[in-house]
Formats: structure tokens, sequence, C-alpha cells
């Protein structure tokens, strides 16, 4: 119980610093009963590259707080989101 506690926290966590970098329609979508690949996706949009890169790294930067990484983000390399 305590890790799905902890799991949804830092869903909302890493959605709220998204917000904060000028994400636009930010979601946290609960997979815990559909999926085996994660518990929470968080979906965000942003007007332009520059914000967008600026979301993700509120973003990355939350979740290394916390000490952890993510496996992978999509389009982040190139920026081509």
């Amino acid at each position: 119980m305590y890790r799905r506690h902890a799991c949804k926290i830092l869903g909302l966590a890493a959605a709220r610093a998204a917000l904060d970098k000028t994400a636009e329609e930010g979601v946290v979508l609960d997979l815990r009963k559909d999926s085996a690949f994660t518990e929470f996706f968080v979906v965000a949009s942003a007007a332009n590259q520059k914000q967008l890169l600026a979301v993700a790294d509120a973003v990355q930067e939350v979740l290394r707080d916390q000490g952890l990484r993510p496996k992978h983000i999509e389009g982040y390399p190139r920026q081509e989101w």
C-alpha cells in the first residue's frame, strides 16, 4: 500500500513540476490496473519546443530528487515531440 501511495505522490509531483514550467493541459493517468510497465503516466503539452524541453527537465529533476531516473523520455535527445 505504501508503494502505491508513494508512486501516486511522485506522479502528481511530476505533473506539478510540468505545470510550473508552463505546461498546459497536464494530466496524470492511473495505469495500475491496465499496465505492467508503469503505474502512472504524466501527459502534458506546451506551446513550443523550448517550453517542452523545460517541462521535461523539470520532471526529470523531480525524479532525480527522489533518486529515480526515467527509463525513457520519448523524443528528448532531438526534441522531437
